[in-house]
């Protein structure tokens, strides 16, 4: 049995923190989870003690997650596009 380095539980509770606000619609800690994230990815792929697969996995997972913001992303927008606008 493999033991998972920290950078990497991280990383997967951060993601699992991004799909929880994604899925609540709280767009402020979206922008916020996923700026960590970024640092966490480097943190965990130049672990010395990383686990590849399990590291694979948790990429997976996260383009999964970004699939689907981008989808949200595309939704908003169609939703902001077709509501009408007050004359200015």
């Amino acid at each position: 049995m493999s033991v998972i380095p920290f950078s990497q539980l991280e990383l997967s509770r951060t993601r699992r923190d991004l799909e929880k606000a994604l899925q609540s619609g709280d767009w402020q800690s979206v922008g916020t989870l996923d700026k960590q994230l970024d640092g966490m990815m480097d943190s965990a792929t130049n672990d010395a003690e990383r686990d590849i697969g399990s590291l694979l996995n948790e990429m997976g997972n996260l383009l999964s997650l970004y699939k689907q913001m981008m989808d949200a992303c595309q939704e908003q927008e169609q939703q902001l596009k077709s509501e009408p606008r007050p004359f200015q």
